[in-house]
């Protein structure tokens, strides 16, 4: 389920029928956030943050179990997350991408919903112990670019 699907539906489970008209997309994403227990307390959780992964040396054998653990725990979505892209380019446009590279993107909420994530007991210490050694990793956090308002 897409996290505007959610939306929608937790947006339909808080106010009840004929709610969704009533609500615009920051504010069914908020009550997406409260809908998931994880999320609890975040308000403001209006601004779409994406979850940036990128892996070096990547050993694909010595991360199966992260992934799979990833899979069957369904972390990322308890945080409301995402996945809107992982592996390799489709298609590669310009310079080269190495064989043992990796690339993850995940999509959440807000920039909070990703620090509940990445800090959760469950992430440090079960999960993430799962993929030592099976690359060099980068993460990084980036706030969903808005648009300046143009003066008329």
């Amino acid at each position: 389920m897409t996290l505007r699907a959610f939306a929608a539906f937790a947006t339909g489970l808080v106010l009840g029928a004929g709610g969704l008209a009533a609500l615009s997309l920051p504010e069914a994403r908020g009550a997406a956030a409260t809908a998931l227990p994880n999320l609890a307390g975040l308000a403001d959780c209006t601004r779409p943050a994406y979850l940036v992964v990128w892996i070096d040396n990547l050993d694909r054998s010595k991360s199966a179990a992260y992934g799979e653990a990833l899979r069957r725990t369904q972390i990322v979505a308890s945080y409301g997350g995402e996945y809107k892209a992982t592996g390799t380019p489709a298609l590669l446009l310009e310079g080269s991408w190495p064989p043992g590279r990796g690339l993850v993107i995940e999509k959440y909420p807000c920039l909070e919903a990703i620090k509940r994530f990445w800090y959760s007991e469950q992430y440090q210490k079960e999960l993430m112990p799962l993929r030592a050694g099976s690359g060099d990793y980068t993460v990084a956090a980036f706030e969903e670019y808005i648009r300046p308002a143009v003066a008329k």
